[in-house]
C-alpha cells in the first residue's frame, strides 16, 4: 500500500487574493520597445555592464543583448528563470535541485550575474561549483532592463565571467515608477510584488519586494522509470513528484544613490524541494538558501575619458538542508554550509598599471570643475587642460592674460582660443586651492 501523503497548503494564494482586492492597480511606465528604434538610435543605447561605465553599443567590441521593461511585458515571462531561457545563446540546466546558467555548452560559474552593477555571490570558488538556485530569485516584475554581454569578461569581473556578464537593472524608478502586482495559477502557484521609490535631481531610492511559490513538478515515476526499476522501490515511497519539490522565493532589494555615492542592499531566501537518489517517503528533502549582498560605491567623472571609482562589496550565502528523506524512512541527518566574501575595488591605480608616463586629462568647464581639480591635484604625475568659455566675464581681461602668458588664435569671427597656464594665486582660482597649499601650475 502506498504511504499516505500529507498535503502542504500555503497561505500565499489567500494573501494574493486579499491584496489584489485591497490594493489599487498601478500602471507601470515603460520606454518604447527597442525594436521600434531606428538603427542609429539603437547603436546609441548605453550599456554599463561591458566596462563598468556607460558606453554606447556602437563602442562595445562584444555581442550585446538588451531587454527593457516594454519587451519583458510584451513577452509575458513569469519568472527570471523563464526569461533567461529565452535569451539568445543562453540556457538553463535544471536538475530539480540545481539551476545552472550556461552558454556555448558550458554551465556553472561562467556567467557573472550583476544586480544594478553589483556582482552577486560567486558560484564557482576554487574549482567548486555552487548551485545557482539563489541567483534566479529575482522578481521579473522588478526588472527594468537587462544587459547581456557575451564573451570573456574576466579581466573586468574576475574568474566567474569567462563566458559573459548579465546585468539586471532594478532601480530605474524614474522610467518605471512604483507599482504593485499579484497573480495566481495552477499548481498552487502565485506571485506578489511591490515597488516603492522616488527620484530627485540629486539621486533616487528604490525598494523592491517580491514573493513567489509553486508546488513544482507532479510527474509520475512510472513515466520516468522502467518496470524493473519500479519493482525495486520501497512500497512506502511516493509514486510521483507531487508535493516533493515545491519552491518558494522571497526577496528584498534596496538601491539608492545621492550625488557620487551609491548603496545597494539585497536579501533573498529560497526554500525548495530536492530530489536525492530515490523517491521520498514523507515530505521530501527540503533545502533553504539564504543570501545577502551589501555594496557601497563612489564614482566621479573628471572628463569624458577619465573617471575614478571606489567600491566595497560584502555578501554571504548559506545552504541548509534540515531534513533528509530518501533511501530509508528512518534516515536522519542535516547539512549546512556557508561562505562569505569581501571585495574592495579601486580604479585609481589602473592608469598606472597601464603606463608610468605622465597623464594629461582634459576637463570641461573651469568653475564647474573645482572638485575635479582638487582630486587631480592630489594625483601624482597627472596634469590637465581646462576647456572653458568665459561667457559671463570680460573677454578683454582674459585676452590680456592670454597675451601676457601664452598665445591665442582667431578660430573664426567672434571666437578666439588661447592656451596658457594659471596657478593658485590667480584670483579666479584662489577658491580652489587654499593659500597654504602648494602651488599647482596648470
Amino acid at each position: 500500500m502506498l504511504a499516505p501523503r500529507r498535503r502542504r497548503h500555503s497561505l500565499l494564494p489567500f494573501a494574493i487574493l486579499a491584496c489584489g482586492a485591497l490594493l489599487p492597480a498601478v500602471q507601470a511606465r515603460a520606454d518604447a520597445g527597442l525594436l521600434d528604434l531606428p538603427l542609429e538610435d539603437l547603436l546609441a543605447v548605453e550599456v554599463r555592464a561591458a566596462g563598468k561605465r556607460d558606453e554606447q553599443i556602437r563602442d562595445i567590441p562584444a555581442s550585446v543583448t538588451i531587454l527593457n521593461r516594454a519587451e519583458i511585458q510584451r513577452y509575458g515571462w513569469a519568472t527570471f528563470e523563464e526569461l533567461l531561457r529565452n535569451l539568445p545563446g543562453l540556457f538553463i540546466l535544471d536538475t530539480i535541485d540545481e539551476r545552472l546558467t550556461g552558454a556555448r555548452g558550458t554551465v556553472g560559474g561562467g556567467i557573472q550575474l550583476l544586480v544594478n552593477g553589483v556582482p552577486q555571490h560567486q558560484t564557482r570558488q576554487k574549482g567548486l561549483t555552487i548551485t545557482e538556485v539563489a541567483q534566479v530569485n529575482i522578481p521579473v516584475e522588478s526588472i527594468d532592463r537587462i544587459e547581456v554581454i557575451r564573451g570573456p569578461m574576466s579581466v573586468i569581473y574576475g574568474n566567474n565571467a569567462f563566458l559573459g556578464v548579465i546585468n539586471v537593472v532594478t532601480n530605474e524608478v524614474g522610467r518605471n515608477g512604483p507599482r504593485v502586482s499579484a497573480s495566481y495559477g495552477s499548481r498552487d502557484s502565485g506571485r506578489l510584488f511591490a515597488r516603492l521609490g522616488t527620484e530627485t535631481d540629486s539621486g533616487f531610492v528604490v525598494l523592491n519586494a517580491g514573493a513567489y511559490r509553486t508546488d513544482g513538478l507532479d510527474g509520475a515515476y512510472a513515466d520516468m522509470l522502467g518496470p524493473d526499476q519500479l519493482a525495486t522501490l520501497d512500497p512506502r515511497m511516493h509514486r510521483s513528484l507531487d508535493g516533493d519539490v515545491p519552491k518558494q522565493d522571497l526577496s528584498l532589494d534596496l538601491s539608492a544613490a545621492y550625488g557620487d555615492f551609491s548603496a545597494d542592499l539585497r536579501w533573498t531566501q529560497t526554500d525548495y524541494g530536492v530530489y536525492i537518489f530515490t523517491p521520498s517517503f514523507d515530505d521530501g528533502n527540503q533545502a533553504t538558501i539564504t543570501t545577502w549582498h551589501a555594496a557601497l560605491g563612489w564614482e566621479h567623472a573628471f572628463s569624458d575619458t577619465l573617471g575614478m571609482r571606489a567600491s566595497g562589496i560584502a555578501s554571504e550565502e548559506r545552504l541548509d538542508i534540515d531534513r533528509f528523506d530518501f533511501i530509508a524512512p528512518d534516515l536522519g541527518g542535516e547539512q549546512h554550509q556557508d561562505n562569505r566574501r569581501w571585495e574592495l575595488e579601486r580604479v585609481l591605480p589602473r592608469v598606472r598599471q597601464l603606463t608610468s608616463a605622465p597623464v594629461l586629462v582634459r576637463i570641461d568647464g573651469a568653475h564647474d570643475s573645482a572638485v575635479n581639480r582638487r582630486q587631480l591635484a592630489a594625483a601624482t604625475g597627472v596634469d590637465y587642460l581646462i576647456k572653458w568659455n568665459p561667457r559671463h566675464e570680460d573677454p578683454e581681461t582674459w585676452l590680456a592674460k592670454a597675451t601676457a602668458r601664452g598665445a591665442w588664435e582667431q578660430i573664426r569671427d567672434g571666437k578666439r582660443q588661447a592656451l596658457f597656464s594659471v596657478d593658485r594665486s590667480d584670483e579666479h582660482f584662489v577658491d580652489v586651492w587654499p593659500i597654504d597649499s602648494k602651488p599647482q601650475a596648470r
